[in-house]
């Protein structure tokens, strides 16, 4: 590669790529710097004995190989909850835990690995002197951040990102058990009078009154206690059993029965039940009104894929 050069003295020039082909090298504003390459970008030969320029895959090559690595993927086995018992699965990532029952294993089958034990290093304690040589490492980096703010665009590509994305139940139980015991800062008097002010129509999660409308007289502890059994007592976005869910003042609560599109007059004047059960976390994301709308799309999908909807209408 020779020095910088300008693009009339390239001009003049019309250099040529080195390969067989010698075809003219177009012109590109980076030569200025660092000048002319000797091959046009994939016209390099590979080996030291070949000279042939890069050529594009064929179509059959291309399916032989999707073919190849299709017939290399195992389907998962899709087992009832007794089976799963029996199988006793274990997390092939070398942890050796093991797996987890959810309902979802009936129809997408048992996994190979637990959320997020895909990793090769996952499941294996880092030794001192690998945990030393990653804080020295570390020491005296400054953030490309520092000083900077993100755009409203780079925001919202973050939150669509995050919306819905499932925790761990590990990392959901830790924070159940973290918020135990933990009460709000009572508020002053002057913050209370700030806060009338944000009542009825004047509140962002105004609704139209929706909460005071009575429910479906049908809609009976009977019928919660159905849908919860339905989904094994799991909460229906996080996974989470039923016995983990514990409030600040560390007091057990049933999963509640969410009505998914908010129509309190399910299961009267012919309208079928679509309610799934979700833990104290997930309900309180769900009912905001912000992001109520993606949460109906997401539970709607969910439920297409699993068939749900169809069971529902015709055992319901």
């Amino acid at each position: 590669m020779s020095k910088g050069i300008s693009k009339e003295e390239f001009n003049k020039l019309k250099p040529l790529c080195s390969c067989p082909d010698h075809e003219e090298i177009p012109w590109n504003e980076n030569y200025t710097k660092k000048g002319y390459p000797k091959y046009i970008f994939g016209h390099h030969p590979k080996g030291k004995h070949s000279n042939k320029k890069r050529k594009a895959m064929s179509e059959e090559s291309k399916k032989k190989l999707s073919e190849s690595q299709i017939s290399k993927r195992k389907e998962p086995y899709k087992a009832t909850e007794e089976e799963f018992e029996k199988l006793k699965p274990i997390c092939q990532c070398g942890c050796k835990e093991q797996l987890v029952w959810s309902w979802r294993y009936k129809y997408t089958g048992i996994p190979e690995y637990k959320h997020g034990h895909n990793a090769p290093t996952k499941g294996k304690p880092l030794s001192e002197e690998h945990c030393k040589k990653l804080s020295e490492s570390h020491k005296g980096q400054v953030s490309g951040m520092k000083g900077k703010h993100h755009t409203e665009e780079s925001k919202q590509i973050n939150r669509e990102k995050h919306i819905g994305v499932k925790q761990p139940l590990e990392i959901v139980k830790k924070r159940n058990l973290s918020n135990i015991g933990k009460h709000s800062i009572p508020k002053t008097e002057a913050t209370k009078e700030k806060l009338r002010q944000y009542r009825g129509p004047k509140s962002g999660n105004w609704k139209g009154g929706t909460s005071y409308l009575p429910y479906c007289d049908k809609f009976t502890e009977e019928k919660k206690e159905e849908i919860r059994e339905l989904y094994d007592r799991n909460c229906f976005i996080c996974n989470l059993d039923e016995k983990d869910n514990i409030t600040k003042t560390n007091k057990f609560q049933k999963l509640s029965v969410h009505h998914i599109d908010g129509d309190k007059e399910q299961g009267c004047n012919g309208k079928p039940w679509f309610m799934v059960p979700l833990c104290i976390h997930c309900h309180g994301r769900v009912t905001g009104n912000k992001y109520e709308e993606y949460w109906i799309k997401y539970i709607q999908e969910l439920m297409k894929y699993y068939n749900i909807k169809e069971f529902m209408i015709n055992n319901f």
